[in-house]
């Protein structure tokens, strides 16, 4: 189809595009709000050399370990997501282990430091925040028994979140218009080549053209037919 026929089809059609846009923008929110909402909080922990730590090596050995900060840091955030911690942080707050089962926890290094950042998501706002203060004071109680040459301490608490990260009600919106706008104009280009090709196969066949009648008084091949009178005075 030429553009011209593209844009006119669009321009007739624009009911059907409108149509397409309000169905698909209304399934979308409805799907959008049926969806379960989940909250995300995090608290910051920041792990340090103890006192053991000096008392025991030479400072050389301590420049070392501390070179090795981010396998170390690594080793305390799985830690922290370990399974044992998350139970007991879960008792702790009178909290069915297979209620927690439901929220994401994830522990990670921020990039060339000793500060592990303990993240949690999960469909209740309190519970995030109480189970990531619950699992970072269980972490600094058992890590610190568990390791004397560094300690573990609770840097920034996690906070009740007020907004859920997901579903995002604006974004899900906005992509329901887009998808009816696409999905309205796609068929309103196939209706119209469709009603083309409908209108073409309605048309009554041309005829074909007749040839043209002989002249009596010339023969094909351009030779003159002679007249009796002719044959006559010929005779």
């Amino acid at each position: 189809m030429e553009v011209q026929r593209i844009v006119g089809a669009i321009l007739r059609s624009w009911w059907v595009i409108l149509a397409f846009v309000l169905v698909s923008t209304g399934l979308g929110l409805i799907y959008s709000y049926r969806q379960q909402p989940v909250y995300e909080t995090s608290a910051r922990l920041v792990l340090y050399p103890g006192l053991g730590l000096y008392e025991g090596y030479n400072r050389l050995y301590v420049i070392d370990m501390l070179g090795g900060r981010s396998s170390l840091a690594t080793t305390y955030g799985n830690l922290l997501r370990s399974q044992y911690l998350v139970e007991k942080a879960a008792g702790s707050l009178g909290v069915p282990p297979e209620l927690v089962g439901d929220y994401q926890i994830s522990c990670v290094p921020l990039p060339d430091s000793l500060v592990l950042v303990l993240q949690i998501e999960g469909p209740s706002p309190d519970l995030v925040a109480d189970l990531a203060n619950a699992i970072s004071r269980e972490g600094v109680a058992y890590l610190g028994s568990l390791y004397e040459m560094f300690e573990l301490r609770l840097l920034d608490p996690a906070s009740t979140p007020s907004d859920p990260i997901s579903p995002d009600h604006p974004r899900n919106a906005v992509l329901g218009v887009v998808i009816g706008l696409m999905g309205g104009v796609a068929f309103s280009i196939l209706r119209q080549t469709l009603l083309d090709i409908w209108k073409t196969s309605r048309l009554p066949p041309s005829p074909a053209p007749s040839p043209s009648p002989l002249s009596p008084s010339r023969l094909p091949g351009g030779y003159e037919q002679p007249s009796a009178g002719s044959a006559g005075q010929a005779e």
